[in-house]
């Protein structure tokens, strides 16, 4: 992190452009979003600045970096909900993988972004002798 930020000017130290550092940033949280130990204060050391400094940098862009870190693991989190090949992981799995202390704390804030709970989210288990369950209720109605 601090030779991107010596190759960009400032020396290691932080200063530079408040866009660059933005940028290394928000480099850095994606990098790390699975460390649930990920927070601002890390960010700022990592990149030899203020937290406060930091939280500037990212009021003019938009959301907190907190905030912003969260949006991130959710982002994350729902990708590997979706999709198919995350099957066999349970949602607590995938709520650790992306930094998630616990699953309750997990699903609410999972629903307040999304409106939906992370297991509304994962695709229908298809299996032998398993069906999902819209199905189940269509071919019940056609028998009748």
């Amino acid at each position: 992190m601090r030779s991107l930020a010596v190759l960009r000017g400032d020396g290691g130290r932080g200063g530079g452009e408040p866009g660059t550092r933005l940028l290394l940033a928000k480099e850095h949280i994606d990098r790390n979003l699975a460390d649930p130990r990920l927070c601002p204060e890390h960010v700022a050391n990592a990149l030899g600045i203020s937290t406060r400094q930091l939280g500037r940098d990212f009021r003019r862009a938009g959301p907190s970096p907190s905030r912003y870190i969260l949006e991130r693991r959710l982002e994350r989190a729902r990708q590997d909900l979706a999709d198919p090949a995350s099957a066999r992981l349970t949602v607590a799995d995938i709520a650790h993988r992306w930094g998630f202390a616990g699953q309750p704390h997990f699903t609410r804030v999972f629903r307040d972004r999304f409106g939906r709970t992370p297991g509304e989210i994962r695709p229908a288990v298809m299996g032998p002798g398993r069906a999902d369950s819209a199905v189940g209720r269509q071919s019940s109605r056609d028998t009748l």
